[in-house]
């Protein structure tokens, strides 16, 4: 299905969010490609590497309650953004405020015992009057300088939010809902089902459950943090007087409930460790899309961690009995350097996702310190640095626009999350961890190219009328208007996908494999596991569903995302084996990258395909009455195809003054260009709708690339 139907582009509509039109001033059309948190002495080192947005914070350096930084931070910050002003680059200022010690020893949350919570009560009329005040004060530090481009309010905030037990907490709830806090509530999820004695046997809850009321209403509202986004982005929007970026991360580190991080934020962002599988940063951002789709106006950016944590991978006090290279130096490390492998191939599977930016955090870990042995993050692997380098500087760069631009697949396959379930039976994937995490992978891994579906957006506005199939493990619990969309939805013809779990009160259409991680983190075994639960389930839906792109091979991953007439097929190798790095030593992850070949057929006949970063036709052929193309790939990295009905037509360039026009008969595709005018450095763009037309800040002979092809115009 190429076309978008009709229903669905009237629900795309109510559905959609728009990204704000801010970008790198090197290029408007690029991706963001971000660093969090570095210092100046490393920023040549990381703007080299092809980022063209920084991000920092000056922890300890600032005083929390009024908000004033020190003179030498003040003046370490000058340096900073004029550096980065001077390269073209942007800077975004994260707020230090929210994770203050001081902050939340003079305003922790209260137990009911009365006991203090580690944890800033942000939304106590005092605390929110000291932190307005020194978000002010930080915002009048910043706002003159043209790097700064917006603000981060806070980062990692939510993990350790929980019901604040004062007088005002109980006040807000009553007003806002009438009712009393419920006496069962007293952790950040309410207790579960089987502890409650009037909790339906059906295990379908109505909204207005009292439980289901307050925690709806603590986890997007109670615990202040998304109030204290909304109000810090104002502050500096005001301050700046001109158009801004602004994100929270984790975004979806939470409940599945719609609104994390606000309503005025930019992104929403998120972090992901490049392991078990380096493509399940894929199955995140699909999570985060999810959340974006509740608060109109907010895009995704999304990250990669530079970093492994020791205790999943190399746990300390576990000595190996061959150990690794870089472990005598490094054995007092929390963190070290990801692989470079698992961090070319988790690049690679950020750009599978139209987003506005792709980002690294590796604080201390991608370039060493003056002491490369103290320190809980450590460099390990000065490989990595150089893989990032690699994959930013020329994919990531050329192609960045077109990876911007091109809208997601429309969807067939849907995979529920429920914020009942999280309530209730405590499952939830919080983006990064657990069994339903992992069959988002599975499902991602079966080429199924899920689109996660909150029970927020059932409620608003129907499951998406293209949907075929949906896959919903560990959805023990539901709410009522979900149960009763989805039996509208089997009535119909739809498939649902479910596990044991399932509620009493509905019948799945089909059991979901059976699967397990033997070893949590990746090893071999685990591996066998998941692809085997993948191919079982890719069996299960694929009677129902229409894949773009498959193959046999169990080690190639395919993401889809079209436009128009145009497929771009993302064709992930993921042949992984243990290596010298961490994976023999504690046989915990395959973190080696190796060769791999194989063939991806198309679903269409007679087909034509690009390759997109080498920039050349591939030889395709008949195959089970599409098109088919051989491909080989040297270490996990991925290949980006473009698949059309016919051959691309010849580009036309026309210059007026420093106006640039570039434009093609083919109007129902994207085809990335690279345009290049006198001597200035190249600029990477895309031919939408037949038209691409930008001022060129030079003079000169106009010299136009098709990406897709390799022609010069």
């Amino acid at each position: 299905m190429r076309k978008m139907t009709c229903a669905f582009a009237v629900w795309l509509l109510a559905a959609s969010a728009v990204a704000a039109g801010i970008g790198p001033r090197k290029n408007p059309d690029d991706q963001f490609r971000f660093f969090w948190m570095f210092t100046r002495e490393k920023y040549p080192a990381l703007a080299g590497a092809g980022f063209n947005l920084f991000m920092n914070a000056y922890w300890g350096a600032i005083n929390y309650t009024r908000g004033t930084y020190s003179e030498g931070a003040t003046r370490e910050k000058q340096a900073i953004m004029d550096a980065v002003l001077a390269d073209g680059n942007d800077y975004i200022e994260q707020l230090p405020i929210a994770t203050s010690r001081d902050f939340i020893r003079r305003y922790p949350r209260l137990n009911r015992d009365g006991s203090a919570h580690m944890n800033a009560d942000i939304a106590l009329p005092e605390a929110r009057a000291a932190a307005t005040a020194a978000i002010l004060n930080i915002a009048t530090s910043v706002s003159n300088h043209p790097a700064c481009i917006g603000v981060s309010p806070s980062s990692e905030v939510r993990d350790g939010s929980r019901p604040s037990f004062r007088p005002y907490f109980a006040e807000s709830y009553r007003r806002d809902t009438g009712c009393d806090v419920p006496p069962e509530a007293v952790g950040r999820l309410a207790p579960h089902y089987k502890e409650l004695a009037d909790f339906p046997e059906s295990r379908i809850v109505s909204p207005g459950y009292r439980l289901m009321r307050f925690y709806t209403w603590f986890w997007k509202k109670g615990d202040g943090w998304n109030d204290f986004q909304d109000v810090a982005v104002r502050i500096f929007r005001e301050k700046m007087a001109r158009p801004i970026v602004s994100f929270y991360d984790p975004i979806v580190r939470t409940p599945p409930l719609w609104g994390s991080g606000g309503t005025e934020l930019t992104w929403g962002n998120q972090w992901t460790y490049s392991y078990p599988e380096p493509y399940n940063v894929s199955f995140v951002i699909a999570e985060q899309q999810a959340m974006a789709r509740g608060t109109p106006g907010m895009g995704v950016i999304s990250m990669a961690q530079g970093i492994v944590k020791r205790a999943h991978l190399a746990p300390k006090g576990a000595e190996p009995a061959e150990p690794p290279a870089w472990y005598g130096k490094h054995k007092t490390c929390d963190y070290f350097t990801t692989p470079p492998d698992m961090m070319r191939e988790a690049l690679w599977a950020m750009f599978s996702r139209q987003m506005d930016g792709v980002g690294v955090f590796a604080h201390c870990a991608l370039l060493p310190e003056k002491d490369p042995t103290r320190g809980s993050y450590q460099c390990t692997d000065r490989r990595t640095i150089g893989v990032i380098s690699n994959v930013l500087n020329t994919v990531g760069r050329e192609l960045g626009p077109l990876f911007r631009a091109v809208p997601e697949r429309i969807p067939e396959v849907a995979f529920l999350e429920s914020h009942a379930t999280c309530f209730f039976a405590h499952h939830a994937s919080y983006g990064w961890d657990g069994p339903i995490y992992d069959w988002g992978v599975i499902t991602t891994a079966a080429q199924l190219n899920p689109y996660v579906l909150f029970e927020e957006e059932v409620a608003a506005r129907g499951i998406p009328p293209t949907v075929k199939v949906i896959v919903a493990p560990y959805c023990e619990v539901l709410a009522e208007p979900t149960a009763a969309a989805l039996t509208r939805f089997q009535a119909q013809g739809g498939v649902v996908i479910a596990d044991r779990l399932f509620p009493p009160a509905l019948l799945a259409d089909l059991d979901l494999p059976e699967f397990s991680r033997p070893n949590l983190r990746g090893n071999a075994a685990d591996k066998a596991a998941l692809v085997k639960a993948a191919q079982e389930l890719k069996a299960l839906a694929r009677p129902f569903v229409s894949l773009p792109a498959d193959t046999d091979n169990r080690d190639i991953v395919l993401i889809t995302r079209t436009s128009g007439d145009a497929d771009y097929v993302f064709a992930i190798n993921d042949r992984r084996e243990a290596g010298d790095y961490v994976g023999k030593a504690w046989n915990r992850v395959l973190e080696k990258g190796l060769p791999n070949s194989g063939t991806v057929a198309f679903a269409r006949g007679n087909a034509v395909v690009y390759d997109l970063a080498r920039h050349c036709r591939l030889e395709a052929f008949a195959h089970q009455g599409g098109t088919a193309v051989a491909l080989d790939w040297p270490t996990t990295e991925a290949r980006v195809l473009m698949v059309v009905s016919r051959p691309l037509s010849a580009l036309k360039v026309r210059r007026e003054g420093r106006d640039v026009t570039v434009s093609t008969e083919d109007r129902d595709v994207m085809i990335p260009i690279e345009v290049k005018v006198g001597d200035a450095p190249p600029r990477y763009g895309v031919v939408k709708g037949g038209v691409y037309r930008r001022t060129c800040p030079a003079d000169g002979a106009v010299y136009v690339r098709n990406l897709a092809t390799g022609e010069m115009f």
